[in-house]
């Protein structure tokens, strides 16, 4: 048989390849960046925009309002997934983006607390609810569409782009803030300067935005189409044959959601108020923790193509469960050498995790009900565990007067996700099949 054309065929292939990656890529960058943006501004933004009064009240409310946003997540990832297994990845994906850019915008451009009143936090909480609806759906989308672009010796290394850009995403916000504080001076940053980020989010996303439009229908979605075999009712179906591998998902985002949340979120606010370094500081070093943990999950995402991917799973969950005490005995350390080191372990052992969890996910579900499945567990779990680890941790600090017992939380969650990785299937890595 002649082979001429074939390599053509094959530049075709890989040039639609890339293309796919960058635009799934580059879109959950940009959801990323909106949505860290509000997590790592939350001292500011009890500031700004909450009644005046007890500093940790107010940050609590914040953290509240964070938490609804992870509320709505499941039923962004539940209503946009079962639209993504009708109508297709790529529209979905160019839908959630634009609801995180204009809510992200309102955000930007709002009045004060001392300006509205009461209507202040009621559009923050608004906002909130858009932007959890809109994150719910990429995150089960943007694992979906990278799981079934990439060719199936690679499929580790390409899904774990989707981790690895949501790591880029909390490394621009870090960024983005960073230069603003660097810019303006305290009373402009608390006259104006906090609204920069959200205003740069928006004009970004609305970038991303563009970038979708341009993008093809997934290769295993449009043989689905085309054999005529797309559900009708994908969330009836899913509860009805994947009721396992759905617990199976929702214990493996506990532990490892707790842990991301507070490494990028709860972290960086307790250094800051708790007057372990300032703001601008813990800001710095979680860039510099996002890109250990964006290295090591690329890193992850190949080895994961050809060793085992529960290996890594099981490695990060055991070392969660042992070293969060004395990860926190650190984090309280007078010495910033020990802080920062205690911080990139932490990291390192988070892209353990997540370089290698999205495959394992998206492989427990047929490509009928994969958008759906993995939109509905993931984000009930994310909701009630991630979610809420900042407000919780920072509850049971003030209660207790130690952080220690933030870190026992970490512990028990920890070893949930555990179990669940033990129950996992074995997944043969996509090399030695």
């Amino acid at each position: 048989m002649s082979n001429v054309g074939q390599p053509q065929i094959n530049r075709a292939m890989d040039k639609g390849l890339l293309t796919a990656i960058i635009a799934g890529s580059v879109g959950n960058i940009v959801e990323w960046v909106d949505w860290s943006i509000y997590g790592l501004m939350a001292p500011l933004i009890a500031k700004q925009l909450f009644p005046p009064g007890d500093p940790t009240v107010a940050l609590l409310q914040t953290y509240g309002a964070f938490l609804l946003g992870f509320l709505a997540r499941p039923f962004g990832g539940t209503v946009l997934g079962i639209w993504g297994d009708k109508y297709g990845r790529s529209k979905t994906l160019a839908f959630t983006i634009l609801l995180m850019a204009v809510s992200t915008g309102v955000l930007g451009v709002m009045p004060t607390y001392s300006q509205i009143g009461i209507w202040c936090p009621i559009i923050v909480l608004l906002t909130r609810i858009v932007q959890g609806f809109a994150c719910g759906a990429e995150w089960g989308t943007a694992t979906t569409f990278l799981y079934e672009y990439a060719p199936p010796n690679r499929r580790s290394w390409y899904s774990s782009w989707r981790p690895f850009t949501t790591g880029l995403g909390v490394i621009f916000a870090s960024a983005i803030i960073s230069g603003s504080n660097a810019i303006f001076s305290g009373k402009q940053g608390a006259a104006f300067g906090w609204r920069i980020p959200f205003i740069i989010g928006m004009i970004i996303g609305l970038f991303g935005l563009y970038i979708r439009t341009k993008i093809a229908e997934t290769p295993e979605f449009a043989k689905v189409k085309e054999k005529r075999e797309v559900l009708r009712n994908p969330l009836a179906e899913s509860w009805k044959t994947d009721k396992r591998a759905l617990l199976i998902v929702s214990g493996l985002a506990s532990g490892s959601n707790v842990a991301y949340y507070y490494m990028f979120t709860y972290i960086p606010s307790y250094f800051s108020v708790h007057g372990v370094m300032s703001f601008a500081a813990a800001i710095q070093l979680n860039t510099l923790a996002s890109m250990v943990y964006s290295v090591t999950l690329l890193i992850v995402g190949w080895a994961g193509d050809y060793y085992s991917r529960k290996f890594f799973l099981a490695l990060s969950c055991f070392g969660f469960t042992i070293l969060s005490y004395p990860f926190f005995m650190m984090f309280k350390s007078v010495s910033h050498v020990v802080i920062v080191t205690g911080v990139l372990v932490f990291s390192v052992l988070m892209g353990f995790f997540w370089g290698a969890v999205p495959t394992v996910i998206a492989e427990l579900f047929p490509t009928r009900t994969r958008n759906t499945a993995i939109g509905m567990g993931y984000n009930w779990s994310t909701a009630l565990f991630g979610g809420t680890a900042p407000m919780i941790a920072t509850w049971l600090t003030s209660i207790t007067g130690s952080s220690l017992t933030a870190a026992a939380y970490l512990v028990v969650t920890s070893a949930l996700t555990l179990w669940a990785v033990l129950k996992c299937p074995v997944t043969a890595p996509s090399r030695r099949r």
